[in-house]
């Protein structure tokens, strides 16, 4: 069976300029697409509580963060095409399970002292 090449994923976390940089050269240089990907869980203190729809307001606040990585991304010129998931779960299951699909998984540090 012949693999179809996947895109390049990067685990989005908060403010972290370097991991969208190296991933976005890497998608640039493979000729992939990025997807990036945002993992979120609703802690068990906040299940159930009254009048607030928890997943929903966590899942808005994930899609603001792949917003703004996908501007700055644009920012720099020349890009490739930026897939954007938001995925609940725990944030290693979801990249594990991004990783069998992904040409390439970057994640890294934090660093917000750039973004």
């Amino acid at each position: 069976m012949v693999r179809t090449a996947g895109p390049i994923v990067v685990g989005v976390k908060e403010h972290q300029p370097w991991v969208l940089d190296r991933a976005k050269a890497e998608a640039e240089r493979a000729g992939r697409p990025l997807r990036l990907v945002h993992a979120f869980t609703v802690p068990p203190t906040l299940v159930g509580v009254a009048f607030l729809d928890v997943p929903a307001a966590m899942r808005a606040t994930s899609e603001q963060l792949l917003e703004s990585a996908s501007q700055r991304l644009r920012e720099g010129g020349r890009t490739v095409p930026i897939e954007r998931a938001v995925v609940r779960g725990a944030p290693g299951w979801v990249l594990e399970q991004e990783s069998k699909h992904a040409e390439l998984l970057v994640i890294g540090p934090d660093d917000a002292k750039h973004w």
